[in-house]
């Protein structure tokens, strides 16, 4: 059976260059975190401005579902990435609500 991750988190890839592949490894090493735990802290801290919309919330929320409904896991809490803060589906349409009723 494959790693099961928890149901908010989703896989993210794309092609660089191998010198740039390098580096980041390298600088990920220095710092004593993994590769993917370096570009996560990249992004989160190029991406704090960015304030998603309810419909975005939504979205999030009814993938979530679907990944509880086909994991079995609706209530799953898990995984080491500090970025995972392992919302359910459920929070998700909560936030949702909340930014719909600001008229956001």
């Amino acid at each position: 059976m494959p790693n099961i991750h928890s149901p908010d988190l989703k896989t993210m890839g794309w092609y660089g260059p191998r010198e740039l592949k390098a580096k980041v490894d390298a600088a990920a090493a220095k710092l004593g975190i993994s590769t993917s735990q370096f570009i996560l802290d990249l992004l989160d801290k190029q991406t704090k401005s960015i304030k998603l919309s309810s419909d975005d919330y939504e979205e999030i929320a009814r993938a979530t579902l679907k990944a509880e409904k086909k994991y079995k896991r609706s209530t799953a809490r898990g995984g080491s990435n500090k970025h995972s803060k392992a919302r359910s589906s459920k929070e998700f349409f909560e936030i949702a609500k909340a930014l719909r009723a600001k008229g956001k």
